[in-house]
């Protein structure tokens, strides 16, 4: 498509399209750069556009709506835009003005700095925001302040008060953009907020966090949540030293009428317990795992089996990144292991919990050796170790992992399994029980945050009770190698894209149509992302859909692959592979053109766990791993399990 160049006259600064991102590769290159149109001819077909270091020809270009040097708290104030000033008024302020916030409208931009800065989220900063907050009127307050994440949150504080509406605060971007130290800021500050009526009082109220009492208040949990949820649903990715691997959902419960926070609960999403088992180069898998390890406990090391160095583990070892610079693993076990305590955890329910811990890393040293037809485990000291750990009988254990068990007229029929589905078993039972531990801390925080936790009645559920809500989703990802995790976090984000068009775009052309202007929202121009969310999980022809029909008929990728060549050939937001045994899928995604390995697709949607491996832990003597493993059920229900299977 020829370029259209109606808006450039010789002499016109300009914004140019950066050559170097395609033919340096260099990716640390700006995207646009300033130029001046030094010659264009009569037809308006041929461009040089002079940079400051380069003359280009034949440039794409955008038009120069605001100065080179823009520099604005709150793009929505400006009288146009597109979207390179968008971006560069981001990098003025931070580059320039130290500033990492910037408001468009509702929306608050922030820009991670990568830069530690204690002092942007201390306690005085909530503290000079509240006093902003309360003696001046929303239309006065932009005179005295600049944009930040504590304005943003008061904002929601106050409209909660002035309504009686409950309130949502969605945090959402790309991976490494920050949305974790964002998302416990926001809580901090919402904690902060109802700490009391005063300067004095709510300070005084939050120093006595700093010490340990028999009864912790309930906003020192709240906020002890947050290391134990990194340290097991964090790692380093190749972008983030601290990238949270699953999405959660935090509503803060607040006593409207004396304006106290009376309870919270935690709701999780997805965690990407693949990152068990293996990480691409260079990452890590959960925090836990190496906080453990480097504990500096040789006594509770001993008894869990395992040894200091993460390169002993097979789960660990093949990354090849094992230790953080920013990150003291070390500092870190102490304290998730005092948050534990602090959110009432018993000596043995965190026991319990180290030995699953240790018991996934060892489970990844199992090896299989071939004896006659079947294979069998080589390292039996390994196994027993395992054993004496989950509190389960060791025979069981090997035939979960090695023969395939089929009930036919009431008989058990066992097969063996070959070398590469003796892996699969294991790895997927290491994926399942770190997996069910996660959730199961999960609902324990829950019932120790709830409203009616030490209470004798159930008056707390009967006070005129509104709540905030933290939504902490995952960012868009793409990365060399993708997979069905990034697909289902990509799909994640462009709903929200999608929530975001809706709310922002579509909802203020309703509006003014309802008041007579529609003829006015012409200018208003936004991409509807539907086709691609339809792509993905619109029946019959879905992305998932059809991975699911796979998963249910027990076909494989290949089959997987070929069949969306079949039904999506005619898509225009999906590029599919031309060669019979290429496996990567191209979707167009909002943010960018995303490729993904459908390689282990139809495996990591199955998601199958034996019944032979759900015995196991119906018969563990360690009735808490059992309470954790059977997390959806109650712990009656979970101590039974033995004679409910068997009855079955």
């Amino acid at each position: 498509m020829e370029p259209n160049y109606d808006y450039i006259q010789k002499g016109a600064k300009i914004w140019c399209y950066n050559p170097d991102l395609e033919k340096k590769k260099d990716l640390n290159a700006p995207p646009f750069i300033c130029g001046e149109v030094t010659y264009l001819d009569k037809n308006k077909k041929l461009l040089e556009v002079s940079t400051i270091d380069k003359k280009i020809r034949f440039a794409q270009t955008l038009p120069m709506i605001n100065s080179e040097d823009i520099n604005i708290d709150d793009m929505a104030s400006a009288s146009d835009i597109c979207e390179i000033d968008l971006l560069n008024n981001l990098t003025n302020r931070l580059v320039i003005s130290k500033e990492q916030f910037t408001n468009v409208a509702s929306t608050l931009l922030i820009v991670n700095p990568y830069i530690k800065n204690e002092e942007i989220y201390s306690n005085k900063n909530i503290e000079y925001y509240i006093n902003l907050h309360e003696k001046n009127p929303p239309q006065f307050r932009k005179v005295y302040e600049q944009p930040h994440l504590f304005d943003l949150v008061l904002v929601s504080v106050e409209k909660l008060l002035k309504t009686g509406n409950n309130q949502a605060i969605v945090i959402s971007g790309e991976s490494g953009a920050g949305k974790t130290e964002a998302a416990k800021n926001a809580m901090k500050c919402i904690i902060y907020y109802f700490q009391g009526e005063t300067k004095e009082e709510r300070l005084q109220n939050i120093n006595n966090f700093n010490s340990r009492t028999e009864s912790e208040p309930l906003e020192k949990k709240i906020l002890s949540c947050n290391p134990i949820l990194e340290a097991f649903g964090n790692c380093k990715t190749l972008r983030n030293d601290n990238s949270s691997r699953f999405g959660k959902y935090v509503t803060l419960n607040i006593d409207f009428d004396n304006k106290k926070v009376i309870g919270a609960s935690i709701i999780t999403y997805l965690l990407e317990k693949s990152r068990v088992v293996t990480q691409a180069k260079n990452e890590r898998s959960f925090h836990i795992f190496y906080q453990l390890l480097n504990s500096g406990d040789t006594d509770l090391l001993d008894k869990l089996y395992l040894s200091q160095d993460p390169k002993n583990y097979y789960y660990l070892s093949n990354s090849g990144n094992v230790k953080l610079k920013n990150i003291n693993d070390n500092q870190m076990f102490k304290e998730t292991i005092e948050c534990f305590r602090i959110n009432d955890f018993t000596e043995e329910e965190i026991n319990s919990i180290l030995k699953i811990v240790a018991g996934v890393l060892l489970l990844g040293n199992i090896k299989f050796v071939q004896k006659g037809k079947k294979f069998d485990i080589d390292n039996t000291y390994v196994l027993k170790n395992i054993c004496e750990l989950f509190q389960c009988n060791q025979s069981d254990l090997v035939k979960a992992l090695t023969l395939k068990i089929n009930v036919i007229n009431n008989e058990n029929l066992e097969s063996p399994l070959s070398l590469e589905n003796c892996i699969t078993s294991r790895d997927s039972l290491a994926k399942e029980i770190y997996n069910r531990l996660f959730l199961w801390i999960v609902k324990k925080m829950n019932s120790r945050l709830s409203p009616n936790y030490n209470t004798d009645s159930d008056n707390e559920s009967e006070k005129n009770t509104k709540y905030i809500g933290l939504l902490d989703i995952y960012g868009f990802e793409c990365f060399s190698v993708n997979s069905l995790e990034q697909l289902c976090i990509n799909y994640t984000n462009e709903q929200l894209q999608k929530l975001y068009i809706n709310d922002f775009f579509q909802l203020e052309i309703d509006d003014l149509t309802k008041e007579g202007l529609g003829s006015k929202t012409s200018f208003i121009k936004f991409t509807d992302n539907q086709p691609i969310i339809d792509l993905i999980d619109l029946s019959p022809n879905g992305i998932f859909l059809k991975l699911d029909d796979c998963s249910f008929q027990d076909k494989n990728d290949k089959y997987f692959v070929e069949l969306l060549k079949t039904e999506l050939a005619k898509n225009n937001y999906i590029s599919l592979p031309k060669l019979k045994n290429d496996m990567v899928i191209r979707i167009k995604h909002s943010a960018k053109e995303v490729p993904y390995n459908c390689t282990n697709f139809v495996y990591k949607n199955k998601d199958e766990l034996k019944y032979s491996m759900v015995k196991i832990f119906a018969d563990t003597q360690d009735k808490i791993i059992k309470k954790i493993f059977f997390i959806s059920l109650t712990d009656e229900e979970a101590e039974n399990q033995t004679i409910l299977l068997e009855q079955n």
